[in-house]
């Protein structure tokens, strides 16, 4: 399964693309995952 990430692409063009999953987690990290997450235009300036 591949997960979607609002990537920029200058000052005034962002795009969802699509990445895929990353490798499982090593010994001394953690993994979480979220169900559902926005984006406020303001956070894209910040």
């Amino acid at each position: 399964m591949a997960m979607g990430a609002a990537v920029r692409h200058g000052w005034r063009k962002t795009r969802v693309e699509a990445f895929h999953d990353p490798p499982p987690p090593n010994r001394h990290e953690i993994e979480f995952g979220f169900s559902w997450c926005g984006i406020r235009g303001t956070d894209l300036e910040e």
